[in-house]
């Protein structure tokens, strides 16, 4: 029996070290990862996030017309060339009315057979040869205002549609140079975020704003637009009575910048 004994604490007496090392261990590695997860309290910072924005409305100078050129003719060749005879007219006109040419795009010639379905043969007859050619004219009248403007508009249109195009397709209003204007807006909606942060730090005694760690912005110009594609010339009407000169109102354009800030609080 005393042989037994002794061998059984041997064994012990070997093991169990081994295992309470391997406890320590593994109890360490733990305690340790721990250790390296808890943020420095150096490191925290206070913020408060913000947004801010801005409008401003301005009266338009320019202005960007889209016309288009139309006839038929059941000979291509004659559809292009009394095409090309309108468009003649059309910018010896304009260039007198005193656009430069820089601001005139004269697009190239479109022709294709035009049909017509007839429900009486189940098939589509041929009407022709449509001849279509786009015209963009820019109008630019620096340090106007929007009635100036929209006057001017009326007679370069009436002045068009004589000579022989059918068809406005859209007027759209802007800016000759909008840089000014958007960096105005932006730089109110920067100044608009900064006190709306420094309003809602006002209760707080001893906290004051920071500087700023994230700042983000979003501007777009919302210009007026008339835009309408119709026959000009179906019922024949002067297109440079009063009435006309009212429907080409510039009125104003509109800047909105928005912007998204985070500043650090002292």
């Amino acid at each position: 029996m005393k042989k037994i004994f002794l061998a059984l604490v041997v064994l012990l007496t070997f093991t169990s070290p081994v295992l309470a090392e391997d406890f320590l261990a593994e109890d360490f590695h733990e305690i340790e990862l721990s250790h390296q997860a808890e943020p420095k309290k150096d490191d925290i910072k206070r913020s408060i996030s913000v947004s801010g924005k801005s409008v401003i409305q301005a009266s338009p100078d320019m202005a960007v017309i889209r016309f288009a050129i139309l006839n038929t003719n059941k000979e291509p060749e004659k559809a292009r060339l009394e095409n090309t005879r309108v468009a003649g007219l059309i910018l010896d006109a304009v260039r007198a009315f005193g656009i430069p040419d820089k601001k005139i795009n004269l697009e190239s010639l479109e022709i294709a057979e035009d049909f017509r379905y007839n429900p009486k043969t189940n098939a589509n007859d041929s009407l022709g040869f449509k001849a279509i050619r786009q015209l963009k004219i820019v109008l630019e009248l620096p340090a106007a205002d929007s009635k100036e403007l929209s006057n001017k508009l009326s007679d370069l249109v009436a002045l068009v549609v004589s000579k022989g195009s059918n068809q406005l397709q859209s007027v759209e209003f802007g800016l000759i140079d909008s840089a000014p204007l958007l960096e105005q807006a932006l730089n109110m909606a920067v100044a608009n975020a900064m006190q709306k942060a420094e309003r809602m730090l006002e209760p707080l005694v001893g906290v004051k704003l920071g500087k700023v760690i994230t700042l983000s912005e979003q501007i777009q110009m919302r210009p007026p637009v008339f835009a309408r594609s119709h026959n000009l010339m179906l019922a024949g009407a002067p297109m440079a009575d009063s009435a006309d000169h009212a429907s080409f109102s510039a009125g104003n354009l509109e800047v909105e910048a928005n912007i998204s800030a985070v500043f650090e609080i002292d």
